[in-house]
């Protein structure tokens, strides 16, 4: 198993998950102080599935070779979260809540098999 590649994959989907995090929390912010067109809040909000793509991979990547099935439980259920939430959020407030959920469950299970990688690595 190729390490310095898993822990690649960890510190992207850390790197996105976080990313999505600020996008979700400072759009509101931004499109009120800024009063961005139509068409610049289009282009914003299709970030999302920039997120959800790059989120994907990396969920893939980690889990491909993780034995712990916790880690995997965590990671694919967080993504599988995400993805429901951002394609259901237009029709329920709620789940414009869930967003922040997944993502922090992305993050903690990226940071969660990095730690149990970087344990078990013989040297």
């Amino acid at each position: 198993m190729n390490f310095k590649k898993l822990f690649q994959s960890d510190y992207i989907g850390i790197t996105a998950s976080v990313a999505c995090l600020l996008h979700c929390l400072l759009s509101p912010f931004l499109l009120g102080a800024l009063f961005v067109a139509q068409s610049e809040t289009d282009t914003l909000f299709n970030l999302e599935y920039v997120f959800l793509v790059i989120s994907a991979f990396s969920v893939w990547q980690s889990t491909r070779h993780q034995h712990s099935k916790a880690i995997q439980l965590i990671l694919w259920f967080s993504l599988s979260l995400l993805i429901g939430s951002v394609l259901l959020e237009d029709y329920a407030p709620f789940f414009e809540y869930l967003v922040y959920l997944a993502g922090i469950g992305l993050t903690t299970g990226h940071w969660l098999n990095i730690r149990l990688c970087q344990k078990s690595y013989i040297h």
